[in-house]
C-alpha cells in the first residue's frame, strides 16, 4: 500500500509538473483555454501529489502503531508536530 501511494503520489506530481511546463512554453494567458484550463489542473495535480503523501505518512504511522514500534512512532509524531508547527505558526 505504501508503495503504491508513493508511486501516485510521483505520477501525479510529475503530471502536474509536466502540464504547468506544457502551459508556460505556450506563452498563454488568461482568456486562454489552454491556460484557463492547465493551470488549476497542474496545480491540482501537485496538491494531489500531497494528499497522496499525506496518506503515505498515515499508513506508516498506523503500521508503526500496530507493531508497537514505538520509537518510530514518536519520530513520526515529532516530525509531524515540527511540520505543521511550522506551516500554522509561521507569521
Amino acid at each position: 500500500m505504501e508503495r503504491l501511494l508513493y508511486r501516485l503520489a510521483v505520477g501525479s506530481a510529475v503530471a502536474g509538473l509536466g502540464i504547468l511546463l506544457l502551459v508556460m512554453a505556450s506563452g498563454r494567458a488568461w482568456p486562454d483555454p489552454i491556460y484557463a484550463i492547465g493551470a488549476p489542473l497542474g496545480m491540482g495535480l501537485i496538491a494531489l501529489c500531497l494528499v497522496f503523501l499525506a496518506a503515505r505518512w498515515a499508513v506508516r504511522l498506523f503500521d508503526a502503531v500496530r507493531a508497537r514500534r514505538l520509537a518510530q512512532v514518536v519520530a513520526l509524531v515529532l516530525a509531524a508536530i515540527v511540520c505543521l508547527s511550522d506551516f500554522f505558526l509561521r507569521r
